[in-house]
């Protein structure tokens, strides 16, 4: 049995990024604020130009991880390099641009616990025009039957940020 102080967090929060500081700041902050906090944080920079390696360091807090790669800008190998640095049982992604509802991890948590069948979840979204601020929601199944093959044959359009994966599936 682990003890309390071995005890790995049940998420990893990986989050790419490149040349948003500002942003990233947000991101970071709506993890920080969340209801479940059985959490790490992986920040993975594509060797931003801008300040934010400075940003992450600014919140000292030991639950961030800050990974420096240069990646010739491929998110998804960002993405990789942040589910090889993670360990936790989950994967929940956060773009550098996004924020989380301060509920997300806990919504996600609590059906995960009660639905041990899925290896994959994902929630709505609301999309903020940051122009004109109009707002949407887009929606995500499960709503078919074999809501998976509804996936392949009409494309996957559940997107990173409301996602969450479990790390063994994602290897396996």
């Amino acid at each position: 049995m682990e003890s309390e102080n071995t005890k790995k967090p049940f998420f990893s929060v990986i989050i790419p990024t490149y040349n948003r500081g500002p942003l990233l700041k947000n991101a970071i902050e709506s993890v920080l604020k969340q209801t479940f906090n059985d959490y790490e944080i992986i920040v993975i920079d594509n060797s931003s130009k801008d300040n934010t390696e400075e940003i992450v360091k600014n919140f000292q807090n030991k639950c961030i991880k800050f990974l420096k790669i240069q990646n010739n800008g491929s998110i998804a190998k960002s993405r990789n390099q942040g589910i090889k640095n993670s360990h936790c049982e989950w994967i929940a992604f956060l773009d550098s641009d996004d924020i989380w509802y301060e509920d997300r991890l806990e919504t996600a948590y609590n059906f995960i616990k009660n639905n041990d069948n899925y290896q994959v979840v994902c929630s709505n979204e609301l999309i903020i025009n940051s122009i004109n601020k109009s707002r949407k929601i887009w929606k995500y199944g499960p709503y078919k039957k074999n809501f998976y093959k509804h996936l392949i044959k009409f494309g996957n359009y559940c997107t990173t940020t409301g996602g969450a994966v479990n790390k063994k599936y994602l290897i396996d």
